[in-house]
């Protein structure tokens, strides 16, 4: 089992975007995944513009069918990156935590 924590600034006013984008394309769709046991995104009321992902997924390979599906439904990433760009194009700065 793996468990991520993965937290996220985005850029100032894209919160709602976001959030919007989270609830419509990257919970639903974690959570359609056979691998994905956890995935719960929190945001930070002191700084809405911080949103906290906790993630747990039985291996490797579910983390990277769930990222292949992201680029499938949203586009490709940007060279060098992970995740569609549209996601990118909205997160200011980013870590894993864990």
């Amino acid at each position: 089992m793996i468990n991520i924590v993965y937290r996220v600034v985005v850029k100032e006013g894209q919160e709602q975007t976001f959030r919007e984008l989270a609830n419509a394309t990257l919970i639903p769709e974690a959570t359609k995944m056979s691998g994905c046991t956890r995935f719960s995104l929190f945001q930070n009321i002191a700084n809405i513009r911080e949103f906290i992902f906790f993630e747990t997924w039985d291996n490797k390979q579910s983390i990277h069918e769930y990222k292949q599906r992201l680029i499938s439904l949203l586009g490709k990433p940007r060279s060098g990156e992970e995740f569609p760009e549209v996601m990118n194009n909205l997160i200011e700065e980013d870590e894993d935590l864990v």
